[in-house]
């Protein structure tokens, strides 16, 4: 497919110095992302069990969604999948339940204003003087976020009526999307990188789900409270470290057309709609992009119906292919 479909499908791929030059965006999404995403999918078949309802995270899932049921189609035991509208904002501020839970959320390395911070984070907005301080925190040091933390008590803006109303929304969101009695069968998928998001959605379910992830960096959060996270590219693998130093070409390409989710909302007794950031357009050169890596999808998953072509399916070709050209 790279020869006759992809980069070299042409008598012009090298430029005048000899190095392989990309054309166009569509090409690079079929050439180099096609494989690695082809790849996560058809792994994804082989290693969840056939029951996993597999939630794909907003806002890269959005695409991955659809390249697992392009892959998968060919495959006898396909899971059921959904698209799954969730952030770091939202989960973690709907998980609130204490002072402890707070500090965990504002916790992460953050060095700006402290009005900024309580608005990005738990969506509060403070009239107390505190707010137009600066302030930074790191993982090694936590003395401002103990001194802020102590005036946040006193400060009648910080309202958990307005944590708990997030999660009553966003409980009736989850419950829409996937009934109670299955959510031992939910499995969240996303590009990785810690499970955050795992993380706290387990905490408003107030039961253990699973995660799938391309890959995982450091310390992954869904373990300190005992959920599963199958993991295809784990730190102890060679090409972890090639994902990790490509990270923001993988956020580039799994682009959606939407915000950030910002939270769920109540339109009525028993609809919920999302609100969202004003960040959701996609340039014209992604969505060539995009559209590469559906076509290479398409006519693998075309090849493995007609011929088995995956029956010794070789991971290391994808993984090849993309760090060259990423390189």
């Amino acid at each position: 497919l790279l020869f006759n479909q992809g980069m070299y499908n042409s008598p012009f791929v090298l430029n005048s110095n000899g190095m392989v030059e990309f054309q166009d965006a569509w090409t690079m999404g079929f050439s180099v992302f096609g494989p690695l995403f082809y790849g996560f999918a058809y792994w994804l078949n082989q290693i969840l069990p056939n029951d996993a309802i597999l939630l794909f995270l907003s806002r890269e899932g959005f695409l991955l969604k659809q390249v697992y049921d392009i892959v998968c189609q060919s495959q006898k035991e396909k899971r059921a999948s959904k698209y799954f509208l969730t952030s770091r904002r939202a989960a973690s501020v709907a998980s609130i339940e204490s002072w402890h839970d707070i500090k965990e959320i504002l916790a992460k390395d953050y060095d700006g204003n402290v009005g900024q911070l309580l608005w990005n984070r738990l969506g509060v907005k403070t009239t107390q003087k505190y707010a137009e301080q600066d302030i930074r925190i790191t993982d090694d040091d936590h003395t401002a976020l103990d001194e802020l933390m102590q005036l946040m008590m006193d400060d009648k803006n910080i309202d958990f009526a307005q944590f708990e109303d997030e999660k009553q929304s966003y409980l009736k969101y989850i419950e829409q999307t996937i009934p109670e009695g299955e959510w031992d069968k939910a499995v969240v998928v996303d590009v990785g990188y810690a499970g955050t998001i795992q993380y706290y959605l387990a905490k408003i379910m107030k039961q253990k789900i699973s995660g799938a992830y391309l890959a995982s960096f450091g310390k992954t959060k869904p373990d300190k409270i005992g959920c599963h996270m199958d993991v295809m590219y784990k730190e102890t693998t060679e090409f972890n470290h090639v994902i990790f130093l490509t990270q923001l070409f993988l956020e580039a390409a799994l682009q959606a057309p939407c915000g950030q989710l910002i939270c769920m909302e109540n339109a009525s007794f028993t609809v919920t709609l999302p609100r969202y950031k004003k960040d959701g357009e996609v340039s014209y050169d992604i969505q060539n992009l995009q559209e590469g890596i559906l076509s290479y999808c398409r006519r693998r998953s075309f090849l493995q119906e007609k011929y088995q072509i995956d029956k010794n399916y070789d991971f290391s070709i994808a993984e090849k292919i993309y760090q060259k050209y990423v390189d």
